[in-house]
């Protein structure tokens, strides 16, 4: 369903890994923004910090509701993930991105962002998949733990 890692495999840096293969989403990010995250107020590491978000964010929608997961931040704008309940058992995911700029948020402490997006633009490339809630939210707390 969804993978979300780093890639070591680069000489001189790492990149965020995010797949949703349902989706047609491939992408493969930097994390120079998660290494400027104040540790102090972390209790695991910053990408763990933000998938955790995700898991609260999501598990509190209501049904009918909507909400925006970061996961890419850029200079000039983040990619995120819209996130509509459409039932009580189920989430329509669609990848796309915000032009609120990359530098303005904390990844590991993303604040309102789930609610603050106006400006969501759906990646044309990509696209829209309905999934069940539960496998969702347990496949976010299995990539905790694959990220350590």
């Amino acid at each position: 369903m969804i993978e979300i890692s780093i890639d070591t495999t680069q000489a001189l840096r790492s990149n965020l890994v995010f797949k949703i293969p349902e989706a047609n989403v491939d992408g493969c990010f930097d994390l120079y923004y998660f290494g400027t995250s104040d540790p102090s107020k972390q209790h695991l590491n910053p990408l763990q910090e933000l998938v955790n978000y995700w898991i609260n964010k999501s598990s509190e929608i209501n049904v009918n509701e909507l909400g925006y997961l970061p996961i890419d931040f850029s200079d000039e704008y983040i990619g995120c993930l819209k996130i509509e309940r459409v039932t009580a058992e189920e989430f329509k995911l669609s990848y796309g991105f915000s032009r609120i700029p990359g530098y303005g948020i904390d990844p590991a402490d993303p604040g309102d962002f789930f609610i603050k997006v106006n400006d969501f633009e759906f990646d044309r490339d990509t696209n829209s998949i309905i999934v069940k809630r539960e496998t969702f939210l347990e496949r976010l707390r299995n990539i905790i733990t694959t990220l350590n």
